[in-house]
């Protein structure tokens, strides 16, 4: 132990005697932390945290569709992967008639839901804008277990291709383009909304 101390005494007197050396140092070892800081907290935002608002997020699963090079599945918007060794291509999605069959043969899934990205213009307040948007499932927000924080989620009921169309728009969404005010919108098309805020 008396041959640590006299160690420590020893760096500590270089260290005092050479004030660049430390400087630099001392400045090298920050630069280091912080800089492992700074991508641990990315590779545990993106990587390992769970997702935030979901009731369950280990209960859920994505499918991806595996096929040979010469089946396609009609329209896609999801990402292509193709493995070049077995020439099988991994989609990231799947055709609604897909997803009918899977809702109808659950097996070991308590529920399936599905979504597509889709863009919108969006008429408010006289203002034109253009929003990134999915369709959903109505059955989406409650498997999710994601509740609204004011007015209403999508439902079974607004499956129905009679309902009247509806619309969720995320809290972000909200205080960004209508300063948190009361909005009532009115769905034109899928590619057109027209919002009227109170």
């Amino acid at each position: 132990m008396q041959t640590f101390w006299q160690d420590l005494r020893y760096g500590l007197q270089m260290l005092w005697k050479n004030p660049g050396f430390t400087t630099i140092a001392v400045l090298t070892l920050a630069l280091g932390i912080g800089a492992n800081t700074a991508l641990f907290r990315v590779v545990d935002t993106v990587l390992l945290k769970k997702l935030p608002v979901v009731k369950d997020p280990d209960g859920l699963v994505l499918f991806h569709s595996v096929s040979d090079s010469q089946f396609s599945p009609g329209s896609h918007t999801g990402s292509n992967r193709r493995d070049p060794g077995t020439g099988l291509t991994t989609r990231s999605s799947s055709p609604y008639q897909t997803f009918l069959r899977l809702r109808e043969e659950r097996g070991a899934c308590s529920d399936i839901i599905a979504f597509g990205a889709i863009g919108l213009n969006v008429n408010a307040d006289g203002l034109a804008d253009f929003a990134n948007a999915q369709a959903v499932t109505g059955n989406y927000y409650e498997v999710l277990g994601v509740p609204a924080f004011m007015g209403r989620t999508i439902t079974y009921s607004d499956d129905n291709s009679a309902a009247a169309p509806v619309a969720v728009i995320s809290y972000r969404y909200w205080q960004k383009r209508f300063s948190g005010r009361v909005v009532i919108f009115s769905i034109a098309s899928p590619s057109r909304m027209k919002f009227k805020s109170e």
